[in-house]
């Protein structure tokens, strides 16, 4: 694991980014793309969960939460467990955390679920739902890249 963009910590890393608040239905690390899943009991928003399956409809991004984890830290969780609140990122600049190893990302690469680890992007094959485009090339497990969310749908 490599932070190939080292010097954000957490947050998103441009100010066009727009963040919204959710509820997380899992433990969820920062930086792991996100899809929409059931609401909790007398809630009304949907609350956000990781995937392996590369046809889900993604969220966004985890930037942030109550669990305060930062990318590649001692802590990485944005959100500790089901019902902590949790910033997703749905617009703009970020990090996430990737799998290059599995199928090479280059700059410009579609970024989709991985179909390996729940939460890591990787690079979205036909088919797949597209979240986000790379800004910078991996080939390595875990690394944490800059991405541009663009949220296309299906590749």
């Amino acid at each position: 694991m490599t932070d190939l963009y080292p010097g954000v910590e957490s947050g998103p890393a441009g100010s066009e980014a727009i963040v919204v608040n959710k509820t997380a239905a899992a433990a969820i690390d920062i930086g792991w793309v996100v899809k929409d899943t059931t609401a909790g009991t007398g809630e009304y928003d949907a609350r956000v969960t990781t995937t392996t399956t590369t046809t889900d409809p993604l969220r966004g991004v985890a930037v942030g939460g109550d669990a305060r984890g930062t990318y590649g830290g001692t802590s990485t969780k944005a959100a500790a467990a089901a019902g902590d609140g949790i910033q997703i990122a749905e617009f703009g600049r970020v990090k996430i955390q990737v799998d290059g190893s599995t199928s090479a990302i280059s700059i410009g690469s579609p970024i989709g679920a991985s179909a390996i680890k729940a939460g890591y992007g990787a690079v979205a094959a036909a088919g797949g739902y597209v979240v986000a485009r790379a800004l910078q090339a991996s080939t390595g497990y875990g690394d944490y890249i800059l991405c541009d969310i663009v949220r296309e749908g299906i590749l």
